[in-house]
């Protein structure tokens, strides 16, 4: 993902650079992420919230 921001401030980054004309690819260069990226931020998409790490089991049984 593009300079350590969040991914709803990537979002917004793409939209804003979208609309000063700038094209899809030079979207992907320029934010350094994949098309399906540039996509949902243009569908006006939120992003996906964190998965929840699932918690290990103990090793401990008795």
């Amino acid at each position: 993902m593009g300079n350590s921001q969040s991914k709803v401030e990537l979002y917004a980054a793409i939209r804003r650079d979208h609309d000063a004309g700038m094209s899809q690819r030079g979207l992907q260069r320029a934010h350094n992420v994949t098309w399906r990226t540039v996509r949902r931020a243009l569908d006006g998409q939120w992003p996906e919230p964190r998965k929840k790490p699932r918690r290990k089991e103990s090793r401990l049984w008795w």
